[in-house]
């Protein structure tokens, strides 16, 4: 620039370079992970020029991190996808890294148990059923005091002996991951009574009732059934009257 005397003036202007951060190196960490596992930790080498990093995750994973190490916790309800990480700093961000990562499911909460929900003690088995569940490789049974019975599948046989008490029947899918939910079926145990007879002797062609005690102190009207019913007049009632000619055990 000059005036109208020819003199010359001069400005002069600085810049200043800015650099992008370097591209992303690859991701360290678990490429197979289950719903529900927590403190899974991912890295990546430090970056050229980031002042700061910017992570990504999949549906369902918690975590957050500024820095070149994150701590993941995966819910469960996470689904398999990418973890992305770049450099960042005021004017730019760098090119990602991706890992995929693989997340293997649950088993899905139990559904309903089908099955008794009210039983006597005794030697009868009792099915317990649930519907298959999703994601599960085995079920994991627990029962009340006293019952008994084993399975890894989705039906179980259970007795209930003399000493079982009411409870709850309890089904939950199990795999490599873990438990799914527990469905459960509250069961009351009703104590099967208890009857004594005393022996009888009598003469050849006499005629006697079978009479009885038992221990029972229920409301409910019970049924009986003499064996054998060889000279009874009624075998299906609590007294029967017997006439006998031989020697018998009722």
């Amino acid at each position: 620039v000059t005036d109208k005397f020819g003199t010359i003036y001069g400005n002069q202007i600085s810049f200043t370079t800015q650099s992008i951060p370097d591209d992303a190196g690859s991701i360290v960490g678990a490429t197979n992970v289950c719903q529900g596992q927590d403190s899974v930790i991912y890295t990546v080498t430090v970056i050229k020029n980031a002042s700061a990093y910017s992570w990504t995750l999949p549906a369902g994973a918690v975590g957050t991190s500024s820095t070149n190490s994150i701590i993941v916790k995966y819910d469960k309800n996470a689904v398999s996808g990418n973890i992305s990480v770049k450099g960042h700093n005021e004017w730019f961000d760098g090119q990602a890294s991706v890992l995929a990562v693989t997340v293997n499911a649950l088993p899905v909460n139990a559904g309903v148990i089908s099955g008794d929900g009210a039983v006597c003690t005794g030697d009868n088995a009792f099915q317990y059923t649930v519907a298959p569940i999703d994601n599960a490789s085995s079920y994991t049974w627990t029962l009340p005091t006293g019952a008994t019975g084993t399975s890894t599948t989705n039906t179980i046989a259970v007795k209930f002996t003399k000493d079982a008490v009411s409870g709850n029947i309890s089904v939950n899918g199990h795999n490599d991951c873990g438990d799914g939910e527990i469905s459960t079926l509250p069961v009351t145990v009703n104590q099967s009574p208890t009857f004594t007879v005393s022996d009888k002797t009598i003469f050849c062609a006499e005629s006697f009732t079978l009479a009885n005690t038992s221990d029972f102190v229920g409301s409910e009207n019970l049924k009986f059934k003499w064996t054998p019913s060889t000279g009874l007049n009624n075998d299906t009632i609590a007294n029967p009257t017997a006439s006998v000619t031989n020697n018998i055990t009722y």
